[in-house]
């Protein structure tokens, strides 16, 4: 089993409280927003302040970290907010084949940025909650058109996530495959749905992980890392 003695969590707030239950430190640097710019090299403004690039935080006694990142650079979730919100009036922006190879370069390079600076360390790509998958579009609180075009970003990040860990030789945690059944329009979703958000409500933002969510990522990264 492993039990790591210091973990960084890159980009999205992804992972709490089982890491203490662990013997394990977390240094969370992860913030909403986050692309992958500001992983690597630029600061980000946020509701609390500017904050350096993540990739600061790893030292070369880290031994383990986890990245969810790119999402942002597509904007992907915003657009899907932005649809929740206007209906047949929003638009979901439309992503290529280019945007996937764009995607698995990006997560390659903070991979082999990671490593440069905790060549010792476990480096863990998590990919997103499932929030579309195979759901009908009738059963799906969006237009048609941009359901499909929601779904096929969807599955483009899964897949780039996937190539990505192949290619750098991380570790892959999918959880769009483990949440394949919690969806939107589950009965048990695991991401939440359209709300108006308001900061430090305590509440997720809207199309991100619940507490269901968080608590299913942290135990499925937990499960990779006793492994």
């Amino acid at each position: 089993m492993v039990n790591p003695e210091s973990l960084v969590a890159v980009d999205r707030p992804r992972i709490r409280s089982p890491w203490s239950l662990h013997g394990s430190r977390l240094h969370d640097v992860t913030s909403a927003g986050a692309t992958t710019a500001h992983i690597l090299h630029s600061r980000q403004l946020t509701l609390t302040g500017p904050r350096p690039p993540q990739i600061e935080a790893v030292t070369r006694d880290v031994t383990h970290v986890t990245i969810t990142i790119r999402g942002n650079d597509l904007g992907f979730l915003a657009s899907v907010i932005k649809v929740g919100a206007l209906g047949r009036l929003g638009r979901v922006r439309r992503t290529s084949d280019a945007d996937g190879a764009a995607l698995v370069s990006s997560l390659i390079s903070i991979v082999d940025g990671v490593r440069r600076r905790a060549p010792g360390a476990r480096v863990l790509l998590v990919d997103y909650l499932t929030l579309i998958g195979d759901t009908p579009a009738a059963d799906l609180p969006f237009p048609y058109r941009e359901t499909e075009a929601m779904r096929e970003t969807e599955r483009r990040l899964q897949e780039s996530t996937r190539r990505a860990a192949d290619k750098s030789g991380a570790d892959l945690v999918a959880v769009s495959q483990t949440s394949r059944n919690h969806g939107i329009a589950a009965s048990e979703s695991w991401v939440a749905g359209w709300e108006i958000w308001v900061p430090w409500s305590g509440r997720p933002l809207p199309f991100h992980p619940n507490a269901l969510g968080m608590r299913h990522i942290a135990d499925e990264v937990l499960t990779h890392c006793r492994a």
